[in-house]
């Protein structure tokens, strides 16, 4: 879903996390915790605010890590409610009017899983109608209230670390309300002989990997092979030629580390790219 990595992943380490935490933390200050404690509009069910609001309210923290050298943690990191939150992420800024909650949220396990209906965006035609939502705005405020301390305060919630991830994964489900829909296609042929191919589109991660392992040992490589998202879904586009070539290997699914990993095993054995393509997971 989305296009953010979610924190307790295994991309990031307790290390990874705590420089994240300390790095939140540096940032929030009173003018900070103020710009959130007077934008109503970003509060009001229905309001499209509520989206974009907090979109630029991100966006301005993860210029700030960019501004340090913390790329990696942009666009930064989201936390799923349904999971606990990593002991590194239960700090609060111990700023004047947050003092009063404690230096740590209350409730580290809210357990409250996105409700379903989030999972058809197709039926909400406009951003303040997904604001609207009252799933989606009941499940928004459980949270905060579930998780306690300065996040069940809306003038103080910044101050809480997670406040951001958090919001991180309310922005994802934006994300994918703003790429909703069926996907479409280019498509060009041209008539000429040649080996025998085959091509296919919509595929899942597993039916993409069942072609490649079905039709390899046939002789086939792939001669185009493309990653997109639908509604928040990993898609591929597969066509395939019967052929002899080369020494060839394929990946799919890479983290940018990954992906420089195999750069720089194979190209000292003589290996160069013919197909690279970059797409949100």
């Amino acid at each position: 879903m989305g296009k953010r990595q979610l924190i307790t992943s295994t991309a990031f380490s307790a290390a990874d996390r705590q420089q994240l935490a300390t790095a939140i933390l540096n940032y929030v200050t009173e003018a900070v915790r103020l710009e959130h404690a007077n934008a109503h509009e970003w509060h009001h069910p229905g309001s499209p605010a509520f989206f974009d609001g907090h979109r630029q309210f991100i966006a301005k923290l993860e210029a700030a890590l960019a501004a340090q050298g913390l790329g990696r943690f942009v666009p930064l990191p989201k936390w799923d409610p349904a999971t606990t939150i990593p002991t590194e992420l239960r700090g609060v800024k111990q700023l004047p009017e947050a003092v009063k909650f404690g230096p740590q949220i209350a409730n580290p396990s809210p357990n409250l899983p996105m409700p379903s209906v989030l999972t058809n965006l197709d039926q909400f035609p406009t951003a303040a109608a997904l604001s609207a939502n009252q799933d989606l705005q009941n499940w928004h405020g459980n949270v905060h209230v579930t998780v306690g301390g300065a996040m069940r305060d809306v003038t103080v919630s910044p101050c809480a670390t997670i406040f951001w991830p958090w919001h991180a994964f309310i922005d994802d489900i934006y994300e994918d309300w703003l790429h909703r829909g069926p996907e479409r296609y280019i498509l060009v042929m041209e008539q000429h002989t040649g080996p025998a191919w085959f091509a296919r589109h919509g595929l899942t991660p597993q039916q993409y990997q069942q072609h490649f392992d079905e039709s390899v040992p046939k002789g086939y490589r792939p001669v185009i092979a493309e990653g997109y998202m639908v509604n928040g879904q990993e898609r591929y586009i597969l066509v395939m030629e019967q052929r002899p070539e080369p020494a060839w290997f394929a990946r799919h699914g890479l983290t940018s580390q990954q992906y420089q990993q195999h750069f720089d095993e194979s190209v000292p054995k003589g290996y160069r790219p013919v197909i690279a393509q970059a797409y949100r997971g």
